[in-house]
């Protein structure tokens, strides 16, 4: 497979009908939720503007700091060697961060087309925060799609869970680029994990190991941490994988990570705050995950009229290498809230772009 990151840049339609079942939206012109203006050139964003419907090149960060945490003198930047640094409290966030303020920036995201894993780098001015590092099989991949990004170093790296389509890369790219901090769940990583972090991460990277309510600002993105719950009578990787809600001028993005629907069951039952214009749907668009109930708290005003309804719109990290992904069952569940959806296997890598104006979405040939 050719780089995601190489290609035509698309912006997406704002097409309705496209994005249901047994019509799925076609290469090169993915699907989009309509705007309120029923324009058909880009996506339109949580504060109703438009925007320009501009082509959004391949950004590059600015000038790395030298001084970042992870690029000291122990370390050559981009080289993946890593100072010992104190690792402080596990639950303070971003603690030891070292970056160019610029909260006006646009932020992007990127979520990477590698089958069925998931791979999600998050940038503003000159914080990166990587989610998950796929599955073994794309780590060169992923390597290949930071470098052309023009990263050398990476603030966050964020494993939702340790299962090998999220974590499969570690290794790769621990050994690739020099690692601020990292976040990753309550649970004792295992096999290819556990000896990515005993080569590279104890006692060198911080690590922490967020829990529901956890929340910290970095350059104007706020990011909460959902789950997992502070308990020990949930067991296992998927209900213990890392929820994430990043929040930025308006605008949401609500990434699920592999947690079932039980844990969404929970999210309701606990009256937390879901609504959001963007969900990274869980468990790669498996039947699992996305009941009805969930994405109407996602997406409160799914049965407003379209005049009136906020663009929704849902995100799939999803392959061809195993058949039912996504799932025809999630995808019947998204088009009766009235919610469309894009999906990497069908459109490639996506793009979200989002500044004070709203939020685009965009793929990547």
């Amino acid at each position: 497979m050719k780089l995601a990151m190489v290609g035509t840049l698309v912006i997406l339609t704002l097409l309705f009908a496209c994005t249901i079942p047994g019509q799925p939206p076609t290469q090169g012109n993915a699907t989009i939720p309509p705007a309120a203006n029923n324009s058909t050139d880009i996506v339109n964003d949580s504060n109703g503007s438009t925007g320009d419907g501009i082509t959004i090149p391949p950004a590059f960060p600015p000038e790395v700091n030298t001084t970042q945490p992870g690029n000291g003198s122990a370390g050559t930047p981009g080289s993946g060697q890593n100072t010992t640094i104190d690792l402080g409290n596990e639950r303070i966030l971003g603690q030891k961060l070292i970056f160019a303020q610029t909260p006006s920036s646009p932020l992007e995201a990127y979520i990477y087309n590698i089958g069925i894993g998931q791979a999600i780098l998050i940038r503003k001015g000159d914080f990166s925060m990587l989610i998950d590092t796929g599955k073994p099989e794309s780590a060169n991949q992923v390597v290949a799609n930071l470098r052309y990004s023009g990263l050398e170093r990476v603030d966050v790296l964020a494993l939702t869970n340790n299962k090998p389509e999220h974590a499969g890369g570690l290794s790769e790219v621990l050994n690739s680029f020099a690692i601020s901090e990292i976040w990753t769940n309550n649970v004792q990583p295992a096999g290819d994990a556990k000896d990515a972090y005993g080569n590279y991460i104890t006692g060198k990277i911080p690590v922490k190991h967020p829990w529901q309510g956890d929340s910290v600002k970095l350059n104007g993105i706020k990011l909460t941490v959902l789950n997992p719950p502070n308990s020990t009578k949930f067991v296992g990787e998927d209900v213990n994988s890392i929820v994430l809600k990043i929040e930025d001028r308006g605008t949401c993005m609500l990434i699920m990570s592999d947690v079932t629907s039980s844990i969404e069951g929970r999210f309701i039952s606990n009256n937390m705050n879901l609504t959001c214009n963007l969900l990274v749907v869980g468990n790669h668009g498996s039947g699992l995950s996305s009941d009805l109930l969930f994405i109407e708290k996602v997406f409160p005003d799914w049965n407003q009229p379209a005049a009136k309804r906020k663009p929704g719109l849902a995100l799939i990290s999803a392959g061809t290498e195993e058949a039912n992904y996504p799932n025809s069952a999630v995808l019947e569940r998204l088009r009766l809230k009235n919610i469309p959806y894009v999906s990497t296997n069908l459109n490639g890598t996506l793009k979200v772009l989002i500044d004070s104006s709203g939020y685009q979405v965009m793929t990547l040939k």
